[in-house]
């Protein structure tokens, strides 16, 4: 995401540009939580209102530009897709948001949890195995060049946080 975003923002120098693609980010994670609670029959259309307001949302993605608020877009995706029984594809994202930041693996004993009441343990294999997948997909460049770093970083990681 950030060579992307370096390139386009021609090697960090322009960043107005920069602030633009994530009040992009910001947009999509606000509109994405809307889904969300209005997807939920008993919440008060009201919570729309605070959600817009919220001078830390707007710190995050368009004063300091952190990598935490595209990790979180891509954890409201996977909810909003788990809300709405999508499994499978709320999983893809779940890991694309812990390939972002590694604090969202803080939710996977949640979704560990919810995958097991939902499939059972053999059919929650399939889903778990797409956030797997995903990981080493990502992480293919860095297990090439660095196998044993990059092994023992991801691998003490959840025991650190």
């Amino acid at each position: 995401m950030y060579a992307g975003l370096r390139w386009i923002t021609d090697d960090g120098v322009d960043i107005r540009t920069a602030q633009y693609i994530f009040v992009g980010f910001y947009v999509a994670s606000v509109a994405v939580v809307a889904k969300i609670y209005l997807s939920m029959r008993r919440v008060s259309p009201w919570l729309l209102v605070v959600l817009a307001m919220s001078k830390r949302l707007h710190s995050i993605f368009v004063l300091r530009l952190f990598n935490d608020g595209i990790a979180m877009l891509f954890l409201f995706i996977a909810v909003y897709l788990f809300v709405k029984h999508r499994w499978h594809h709320g999983c893809l994202w779940y890991s694309l948001a812990v390939s972002v930041k590694m604090n969202i693996f803080l939710f996977a004993p949640g979704l560990l949890l919810l995958l097991l009441l939902t499939f059972g343990f053999w059919r929650t294999i399939p889903p778990l195995a797409i956030c797997g997948i995903v990981q080493l997909v990502l992480g293919a460049p860095f297990l090439l060049t660095y196998p044993v770093s990059y092994l023992t970083k991801v691998c003490l990681a959840p025991l650190i946080l």
